[in-house]
């Protein structure tokens, strides 16, 4: 059953459902299925440090371990700051109305990585406030989370030069710039370094092969 979000802008409030869009739905999917001999299916499994333990799929699974080896559950587990602070849970996007206070523009959008995207159908798309600033060209951001807890993703809602309405959400950029810390000399001022003596010159002499 496909969710949705509740959006509150110039104090109108406006639902729309989400419809994931994944590579499978625009180009189609396809599997690798793998039989032995008998043309019975294969199934995964790992191969354990000691090299003959086989686990397989499903046989593992993460854990916390206290600083003495101890099984810790995971209820009786808490969320610090820095300082030591117990964090506040963070509620689910789905719990209530979304205020859209924040507005970026398509450079701030391009550099995020966008891992999710969603495509969003509603009653009252093509009237409102919101449905006009969308028109507009107007990009929306805020947090986003699907469970809840201690970390958002930045979400950002836009309208396609289509009409579409759309929900990306996506991870920031950590891209460095990495540059010369010398600049090279170019063009014909540019000395070529002499070749030692003796030593062979940048053509080959096939006749020596």
């Amino acid at each position: 059953m496909a969710r949705s979000l509740r959006f509150l802008y110039v104090e109108s409030e406006t639902t729309f459902a989400m419809e994931k869009v994944d590579r499978g739905k625009l180009y189609g999917s396809r599997s690798i299925e793998t039989l032995d001999a008998d043309s019975q299916r294969c199934n995964l499994a790992t191969l354990a440090s000691d090299g003959r333990t086989l686990i397989p799929n499903g046989g593992t699974a993460m854990a916390h371990l206290s600083p003495s080896g101890e099984w810790v559950e995971n209820d009786t587990l808490a969320a610090l700051d820095r300082e030591g602070h117990p964090l506040a849970k963070l509620p689910s996007s789905f719990e209530g109305p979304i205020a859209l206070e924040e507005t970026v523009d398509e450079d701030h959008l391009l550099e995020h990585s966008i891992r999710l995207t969603y495509a969003l159908a509603g009653e009252a798309v093509g009237t409102g406030a919101l449905a006009g600033a969308l028109a507009e060209g107007t990009i929306f951001t805020f947090p986003f989370s699907w469970r809840g807890g201690f970390d958002t993703d930045p979400a950002f809602l836009l309208q396609s030069e289509e009409g579409g309405i759309w929900l990306l959400i996506g991870d920031p950029n950590t891209i460095r710039l990495v540059g010369l810390e010398q600049a090279a000399a170019c063009g014909p001022e540019a000395e070529e370094e002499p070749e030692a003596e003796g030593e062979m010159g940048s053509e080959l002499d096939f006749t020596m092969l």
